[in-house]
């Protein structure tokens, strides 16, 4: 990433961070809101923890002892349309199967 990809990056974060106190009060509008779906309610409950306390730690576990190799497999799909009459190219057609 270049300085200026970082520049444009960094103007982005700040000016989304000046609608923070807008988007808690949001969130705590729709926590509050007891009309709302209970689910869509816990949903703000959540969104607000984790921004106030951070996302709870999830536990990863990595085996180290073995290694796995992803192979990727790109395949191509050809289609052979017949030769429009205008076109005079160069191109040797495929034969008929």
């Amino acid at each position: 990433m270049n300085i200026m990809e970082r520049m444009k990056r960094y103007q982005l974060a700040e000016k989304c961070a000046a609608y923070t106190p807008e988007v808690i009060e949001f969130w705590a509008s729709v926590l509050r809101n007891r009309k709302l779906p209970h689910a869509l309610r816990m949903q703000a409950a959540d969104r607000l923890m984790d921004r106030g306390f951070g996302r709870p730690p999830v536990a990863v576990e990595v085996d180290q002892t073995r290694r796995e190799e992803v192979v990727k497999r790109i395949e191509y799909l050809v289609h052979w349309l017949p030769k429009a009459p205008d076109v005079h190219s160069r191109v040797i057609e495929p034969e008929p199967d």
